[in-house]
């Protein structure tokens, strides 16, 4: 009988993650993009970038970080990964373009 694969379960985040427009436009729609990836593994490159980020530094309010990946040729996107505690609910990560402005 083939043994079945398990499937692999990592730490889950402590915190919801939210993704600005233009980041989501600029990382999962780009239209050079869709020909050499599939839109669900850039999905899954970038959920693993933010939780790398995030992991190496959890206490920061804010990171800084790169996201490269194989089909980039002109350089890797400057991100900001930014931890939100509105004053009513639940906080939450918000991922943007490094410099994109961000309302509070």
């Amino acid at each position: 009988m083939p043994q079945r694969k398990k499937p692999r379960v990592g730490e889950v985040m402590e915190y919801a993650i939210a993704i600005t427009a233009l980041v989501w436009d600029t990382v999962l729609l780009d239209p050079a993009d869709r020909r050499r990836s599939t839109y669900e593994s850039r999905l899954r490159g970038l959920f693993q970038a933010v939780a790398k980020a995030h992991n190496q530094s959890p206490q920061a309010r804010q990171v800084h970080f790169d996201l490269c990946s194989r089909e980039q040729k002109e350089g890797a996107l400057a991100l900001t990964l930014r931890r939100m505690e509105p004053p009513q609910g639940v906080p939450y990560l918000l991922l943007s373009l490094q410099g994109e402005p961000v309302e509070a």
